[in-house]
């Protein structure tokens, strides 16, 4: 039992890793926190496994490239819901929602231009059933940009 006036302490950190290449998720790194910062970048998640749970951030604004996020799931689909918001000049808050089964990927996606982008401090959060992935984005962006799940 806690004393009276004492602070709790969390005594573990999170583990970080920079992602800067094609990257395939290993099923013991559930848990980790990924930095994204570089365009045309596809990540595959590992087999489906209950309580499996992957967090990425956008660490620099991402831009100039058609391809801006891409993540991959090789075995289950994909489903959940993506807050997509322009920002610097007009709005275009978006909801893309996703419940088909063939959905595999989730990706943003634009013209090659520094116009577009993908801003740093974008989050997508998934998590596994078992069965699916089950996903919550978060995205800022600037110019014209394509946020979708797919099945490729």
């Amino acid at each position: 039992m806690a004393k009276v006036g004492r602070a709790s302490r969390n005594a573990s950190l999170m583990r970080i890793e920079t992602i800067t290449a094609d990257k395939t998720i290993e099923s013991a790194e559930s848990g980790e926190v990924y930095l994204l910062g570089t365009a045309n970048t596809a990540v595959t998640l590992p087999a489906l496994k209950e309580g499996a749970y992957f967090k990425f951030i956008v660490s620099a604004t991402i831009e100039n490239h058609a391809t801006l996020l891409r993540i991959v799931s090789p075995n289950g689909k994909m489903e959940g819901l993506a807050t997509v918001e322009k920002t610097g000049g007009g709005t275009d808050t978006v909801l893309v929602h996703s419940t088909v089964a063939s959905h595999l990927v989730f990706k943003v996606t634009s013209s090659a231009s520094s116009s577009n982008g993908v801003f740093a401090g974008s989050t997508v959060e998934i998590y596994c059933d078992g069965t699916n992935w089950h996903v919550q984005a978060n995205i800022a962006h600037k110019g014209t940009v394509t946020t979708a799940f797919a099945a490729s």
